[in-house]
């Protein structure tokens, strides 16, 4: 099992990974990381602030995940993991994600449901 410490650091790496491609998928340019945050340029150009803008961290702020599905009509399938056998997996759509390679099963859900944010724009792209 690994460390709580080990899985917040795991945590943190996977999503800034996973919201950096969300964010190109979704149209966002110039991405880079300050400081842990990351910045670009939005669809719209970000007119009001010299063309760039924080990028949501979908992974790790609740309001920021959630609005992912409210702008998106789709179903989320999250397997019980008692039914799975005690395996402590969130599964949506064919993505399957170790509550335990994150701090929380909050953590976890929200990386599920960016990454299957991500697996839905590609299909499309």
């Amino acid at each position: 099992m690994m460390s709580a410490d080990n899985a917040c650091q795991l945590h943190l790496a996977r999503s800034r990974q996973a919201n950096w491609r969300l964010a190109h998928l979704l149209g966002w340019t110039a991405i880079f990381d300050a400081g842990g945050s990351l910045l670009g340029t939005p669809v719209d150009g970000a007119l009001n602030s010299r063309g760039q803008a924080l990028i949501p961290d979908w992974c790790n702020d609740s309001a920021a995940c959630f609005s992912l599905l409210q702008s998106n009509s789709w179903e989320l399938n999250i397997a019980n993991p008692a039914l799975l056998g005690g395996a402590d997996l969130i599964c949506i759509d064919n993505i399957e994600v170790a509550i335990a390679d994150h701090p929380d099963q909050c953590a976890a859900l929200r990386y599920a449901i960016v990454l299957a944010q991500i697996a839905r724009l590609e299909a499309k792209s």
